[in-house]
């Protein structure tokens, strides 16, 4: 519900083809990744900082420091991707991607 979250959330929902879904659980602390994911398949949460590296631990036992503009992806209990601005924005242009 924060407006910089859901202008991210915007931009990558128009590249999936999909409308965001705005949950007040990621307006700020604590939160329940899997609670808040559960029954909707594969899902992208937007939010901010410690707030989601907070959440990759409490759902992987890792400890990540998320950067701003980062991306991490989890399968269950298993962070699998955990990628900075810098190395999504090579991503980005190695793609054609503005």
């Amino acid at each position: 519900p924060k407006a910089r979250a859901l202008d991210s959330a915007r931009l990558a929902c128009a590249e999936l083809g999909i409308e965001p879904e705005v949950s007040d659980e990621l307006a700020g602390g604590d939160f329940d990744s899997e609670r808040l994911a559960a029954g909707r398949g594969e899902t992208l949460l937007v939010g901010h900082e410690p707030d989601l590296s907070t959440a990759i631990q409490a759902a992987t036992g890792g400890r990540v420091k998320l950067k701003k503009g980062g991306l991490a992806a989890l399968d269950g209990g298993k962070l699998v991707v955990l990628l900075r601005p810098v190395e999504l924005r090579e991503i980005a242009s190695e793609s054609g991607a503005s």
